[in-house]
């Protein structure tokens, strides 16, 4: 039977306290068992790292991960730059990781990330490096940049090209246009300001693409011709305008197709006459100019003027417009001759050491076959020198013996 308390016996008791319920204190006790760590968690902080021994790591391993804590925590979420940097860090844990469970558990353990949000980053470091500053440049969105890592290469120009051509790419339009559903994009058909934009999006990637692939490679080829000058020798002018010279005038109208436009020039120039001029004036009308002296023999420099010219006014022009990142992979050409060099002369030296060994072969058969003759035993030779004697004496005469022979029976 429950206790039945009386008035009298609360007497003088201290108070309950009501609950509060204030909208702070409720957003304070969420924040509090939001920032609670889940059940079996390698509990870390920014000053303490976590239990390495725990998560499997120990020695040089333990001492790599902590390092790539602690460029964590220098970095936000929110940026695209960072994004990249936060895909370099996850990379790098990743390698050391044993299997992916292991590497799930590093992820929560010392980046305090969940294994799809660290294979996002991995993915944007991995597909989308190559194309890291012209992101940046757009300000592309986290999540933009999680969608796009999936796409197929084309799919990652378009979008760059549009964003670059002005269109503003929300993460549902983004996974339209990389095929992964949403809102189907707009067609070129459309008409309208909409549709005009989506052609000039699929026309700035198809230019611009052709654009840097084009310049690359001339960037590749003004290396190669300044080679000779790192050597104390001559450019040879030839070879630089054969190599560079069409492809010039590829870049040059790729450029202005790209910056310049139709325009009316106004002042004295008759009605109806228009020029196609840069729509503001820039280093990428400088980048023209040079493309133009390219595209013609006639305005060359002069054969003693060509490398100073190539290496102090072309290739940084050149480098300037690749951007850093694709600049650098073009110098890697004069690497990339130096090892394919030293490949052929590893390959033609081995070739003479065949061809010394197959010499040296035959002579010792040689010698081989010399001695042999003569180990041979003298009677072994003399019977050899007699037998055709002998042979020769059977033949001259064979009527004669027999007649003997008969003669004497």
């Amino acid at each position: 039977m429950a206790k039945h308390t009386s008035s009298n016996e609360l007497d003088g008791a201290a108070p309950v306290p009501s609950p509060i319920t204030s909208p702070e204190l409720v957003a304070e006790q969420a924040r509090a068992r939001k920032a609670q760590p889940n059940a079996g968690a390698v509990i870390a902080s920014a000053e303490t790292p976590p239990d390495y021994a725990v998560l499997g790591l120990n020695g040089e391993k333990a001492r790599q991960a902590e390092t790539l804590r602690r460029e964590s925590l220098e970095l936000g979420r929110k940026s695209t730059d960072s994004v990249f940097e936060w895909g370099r860090i996850v990379g790098s844990l990743h390698a050391i990781s044993d299997d992916q469970k292991h590497f799930e558990k590093l992820a929560r353990g010392v980046l305090n990330l969940s294994r799809t949000g660290a294979e996002n980053y991995e993915r944007v470091h991995q597909r989308l490096s190559p194309h890291r500053e012209r992101l940046v440049r757009v300000g592309m969105i986290a999540s933009g940049l999680y969608n796009l890592a999936t796409a197929e290469p084309e799919r990652i120009e378009e979008v760059m090209a549009a964003c670059e051509a002005g269109q503003k790419l929300n993460g549902a339009r983004i996974k339209a246009v990389v095929g992964k559903g949403g809102t189907p994009a707009a067609s070129p058909d459309e008409g309208g300001s909409g549709g005009m934009k989506v052609a000039i999006a699929g026309k700035t990637a198809f230019a611009t693409k052709l654009f840097f692939d084009t310049v690359h490679q001339m960037l590749r080829d003004v290396h190669v011709a300044l080679e000779p000058l790192s050597r104390g020798g001559p450019v040879n002018k030839s070879k630089a305008e054969t190599a560079l010279m069409h492809p010039a005038r590829l870049a040059g109208g790729l450029v202005e197709s790209l910056v310049y436009a139709a325009q009316i020039p106004g002042g004295r120039v008759p009605a109806g006459v228009i020029h196609v001029l840069p729509v503001e004036d820039s280093r990428w009308v400088a980048l023209r100019r040079i493309l133009f002296t390219m595209g013609s023999a006639e305005t060359w420099p002069k054969s003693d003027q060509v490398g100073a010219w190539l290496s102090e006014t072309v290739v940084p022009q050149f480098e300037w417009a690749l951007g850093s990142e694709r600049a650098g992979k073009a110098r890697a050409v004069l690497d990339e001759r130096a090892v394919a060099a030293e490949a052929e002369r590893v390959k033609a030296e081995k070739a003479r050491e065949r061809a010394r060994a197959e010499q040296k072969k035959t002579r010792d058969k040689t010698r081989r076959g010399q001695a042999t003759a003569r180990k041979r035993s003298p009677q072994d030779v003399g019977v050899a020198a007699d037998l055709p004697a002998a042979m020769a004496s059977t033949q001259e005469d064979p009527v004669p013996s027999t007649l003997a022979t008969t003669s004497d029976a």
